[in-house]
């Protein structure tokens, strides 16, 4: 891959995950778990659901819960399991 390409790359992964900061805020006024809210980002992008890409997407989508919450953004409930919705 050359210098320019990984720029690209990287542009382009740095606005998914402002998307992302901006969308799962929007997601979240229904309380969801982790594996459902991976699954209504999936959709809202297209990607067909997979046992691997549903993995793959929860290891970063962790990290941006955790931003999140630590931004006092989003917060979590114990609703039948842990749950995350967008603080009042």
């Amino acid at each position: 891959m050359s210098g320019e390409e990984a720029l690209k790359l990287l542009d382009f992964n740095m606005k998914r995950v402002e998307g992302l900061e901006a969308l799962i805020p929007r997601l979240l006024r229904t309380p969801m778990s982790l594996d459902e809210l991976a699954f209504k980002i999936m959709g809202h992008y297209g990607v067909k659901v997979t046992p691997q890409k549903l993995a793959l997407n929860l290891v970063p989508l962790r990290a941006i819960i955790a931003e999140l919450y630590n931004e006092g953004k989003i917060e979590a409930v114990a609703d039948n399991g842990l749950k995350w919705r967008t603080a009042p």
